[in-house]
């Protein structure tokens, strides 16, 4: 069986979220850049359950999967560090977040407010 691979998306308004299919015929060979494909062992795997995808700023912005119980999150956007040590989670930017908590979503102060809506 094929799945799907979900990666960051480049527009020219944005940074959003795209999908290609995951076998090994999209393997073209870049890993020679600073991106390297990464496993996460911590995220849920498995059968998807449900999936729901949202835009935001005609981008899609998140994609909220339910994998048997655990619900996993995939956001666009990046992580910038502070002077203070602090944090601001940029939306729609070029890398992509991943939660294991749905509400946590909702609670991080964004840098921009979500306009995001279901499609």
């Amino acid at each position: 069986m094929v799945g799907r691979a979900i990666t960051d998306l480049q527009d020219d308004d944005g940074f959003g979220l795209g999908g290609h299919p995951s076998d090994k015929s999209y393997d073209d060979g870049r890993r020679d850049g600073i991106y390297r494909w990464k496993s996460f062992p911590e995220l849920p795997a498995g059968p998807v359950e449900q999936v729901s995808a949202f835009l935001d700023q005609r981008l899609m912005a998140e994609v909220h999967f339910r994998i048997g119980t655990r619900p996993l999150t995939l956001v666009a956007g990046e992580l910038e560090e502070t002077r203070d040590g602090g944090l601001i989670f940029q939306r729609l930017d070029e890398s992509v977040l991943a939660f294991t908590d749905s509400v946590a979503v909702a609670c991080v102060p964004w840098n921009t407010a979500r306009q995001i809506r279901h499609f």
